[in-house]
């Protein structure tokens, strides 16, 4: 019955993406509302009729913070939000367009939906059967060596950061080279650190949240909350989702606890609060030296330079916004710039080995800013060659801008299977190799933001992060015998 409830969703997507591929060419691209509403009521009856497919692992049923559900979450909030809006009567023609043509715009939301149904595809196609085995594999090992790093690491990270960034600067002042690289080095020290200590307490009785932040350790804790604090003064609101997820799936693995609804839905708001006070603290970011402190005075006193936005979920719209990256990707590849063909995808793989930047120049001709990421292709795309400020990309976007439309739909077919491995590894138990396990972290920690960003730059942290476990295991054994 399981698996034929699956089977019947898979043969409903694979109808319905092969029905959409082939009207894709005769669509007429005037955007209207009847149009929108088909689609966004296509996309949003297929999440339904998703969220009703049978799933065999406990920990993953009935547990709203998995992989999936943060990425879709994410996916629909960049990709539809917009549209949604615009259908509804909160933004006009002009607000959705953001000066690109309509039909860039209807096109866009016709990628996007068949994106959408890419990722269902992909990961209802991931077989259900893992392969457990070699329990032993993951053994207790001291995290000393890792502690002693994240403190080495985020001292250089404090020691080069650039204080008007810190206070208040995020947007406006570069953080510096150095200390760029000093933050990827805590990353990768400190999710190395989790990783391991889930391992090490995973035979262990742990209750609740006290137990966990005892086995963590408080003067880990302490490093977090340094740096978390001063990311955070900066407005920069990236790292602390990422490092609540890591801390969450390390709970869910060292208890086997899910997440009951009730948390659920509170988590979900206070973060949302939180991330909307920031992103108001954040309006009165000026080149004029602002205090953290009474930047967040003002938002709790209602004050803020932001415009109001007018949206079903206003706490969202910001990174609804991010739906421009496919507007003038589409807008201008390939009719006016050829399609990138991985490149870079490519150049995020080239990124594991380190200053490999010094390697681009023997490899491509053109190695100007706009070809250093996609992100920097589509603010290039929006701004020119001198831009105030950055406008980000999508995984869509990134997508595209390599094949174009079948470019999306193996991309996304290739992020739903992935998303769904990632699910089936979430747990120790169901892991035979140490780097299955960090990429499943890691993965999850960057869900939310995966949707606006490029799906291969996560491979240098999880690289790292591999290569620190793995010689912190060595050197523990070096210093055993």
């Amino acid at each position: 019955m399981m698996k034929n409830t699956n089977n019947l969703i898979f043969i409903i997507n694979l109808m319905i993406i092969t029905t959409a591929l082939i009207l894709y060419g005769f669509f007429d691209y005037l955007l209207s509302n009847t149009l929108v509403f088909i689609v966004l009521f296509a996309s949003f009856s297929l999440a339904i009729l998703f969220s009703l497919r049978s799933e065999k692992y406990e920990i993953l049923r009935k547990n709203y913070f998995k992989h999936s559900t943060l990425v879709l979450l994410g996916i629909f909030i960049v990709s539809f939000q917009k549209y949604l809006d615009f259908y509804l009567g909160y933004i006009d023609k002009s607000e959705l367009l953001m000066q690109v043509s309509e039909e860039s715009a209807v096109k866009g939301l016709i990628i996007a939906f068949l994106g959408l149904v890419s990722f269902f595809i992909g990961y209802l196609l991931k077989s259900n059967k893992i392969n457990t085995g070699g329990e032993n594999y993951f053994k207790k090992t001291s995290t000393q060596f890792l502690s002693i790093l994240s403190f080495v690491f985020l001292l250089g990270f404090l020691l080069t950061i650039n204080p008007l960034y810190v206070m208040g600067g995020y947007g406006i002042h570069s953080i510096g080279n150095n200390a760029v690289y000093f933050s990827l080095l805590f990353k990768a020290s400190y999710f190395s650190l989790i990783i391991q200590k889930v391992i090490n307490y995973s035979n262990s009785i742990v209750n609740n949240i006290f137990d966990y932040i005892k086995c963590i350790g408080f003067f880990n804790v302490g490093l977090l909350v340094v740096y978390i604090s001063v990311v955070l003064l900066s407005g920069d609101r990236g790292d602390f989702v990422t490092f609540l997820l890591l801390l969450l799936i390390g709970y869910i693995n060292s208890t086997g606890k899910k997440i009951s609804r009730s948390i659920s839905i509170l988590i979900i708001c206070v973060a949302a609060f939180f991330v909307t006070l920031l992103g108001v603290a954040r309006s009165f970011n000026t080149l004029e030296n602002t205090s953290f402190t009474s930047n967040i005075s003002k938002a709790l006193a209602g004050e803020s330079n932001k415009h109001q936005a007018d949206s079903i979920l206003p706490f969202t719209a910001e990174l609804g916004d991010s739906v421009k990256a496919l507007h003038y990707s589409v807008e201008y590849v390939p009719t006016h710039y050829d399609y990138l063909y991985s490149r870079f995808h490519f150049q995020a793989i080239l990124g594991v080995v380190p200053f490999s930047s010094y390697i681009s120049p023997f490899l491509f001709k053109d190695t100007s800013e706009k070809y250093t990421s996609s992100d920097s292709y589509i603010t290039w795309l929006i701004e020119g060659e001198n831009p105030q400020t950055g406008h980000g990309t999508s995984i869509i976007a990134d997508f595209y801008l390599s094949y174009g439309v079948f470019g999306v739909i193996f991309g996304m077919g290739f992020f739903g299977w992935l998303i769904r491995y990632c699910e089936q590894h979430m747990q120790l138990k169901n892991n035979r190799y140490l780097i299955l396990l960090i990429i499943s972290f890691v993965i999850f920690s960057s869900s939310i933001y995966l949707s606006r960003s490029s799906l291969l730059p996560p491979i240098r942290l999880i690289v790292w992060i591999w290569a620190l476990m793995l010689l912190n295991r060595w050197l523990n054994q070096k210093l055993s015998k």
